[in-house]
């Protein structure tokens, strides 16, 4: 599911923001809502994308979540040609608030 960031501001009742690390220097953002998780978007419906964890957390501003982690899955086992496991290999790490 979306959401967009002027809608999730004017709802304010986000526990978590999880930005994710897709590629080099490329990531997405979700929040968690009511055990839901939403993408965040423009007012188009388009996800948003940013070069920067900084622009992605600024993008919510003034709406403060406490909760914020940065979020990426490993391709490694892939690319050393290891067969899949069962468990994932996310790595989570808490972040700093932008402001």
């Amino acid at each position: 599911m979306k959401i967009s960031v002027d809608a999730l501001k004017q709802r304010a009742d986000a526990e978590k923001l999880i930005i994710y690390s897709l590629e080099s220097s490329l990531y997405q953002a979700s929040v968690m809502r009511q055990g839901e998780e939403y993408f965040l978007c423009d007012d188009h419906g388009e996800l948003l994308k940013s070069r920067s964890i900084i622009a992605m957390q600024e993008a919510i501003h003034p709406l403060f979540i406490k909760d914020q982690v940065l979020r990426h899955y490993s391709a490694y086992d892939e690319m050393v040609g290891c067969s899949a496991k069962g468990e994932s290999n996310l790595l989570e790490v808490p972040l700093g608030h932008s402001h």
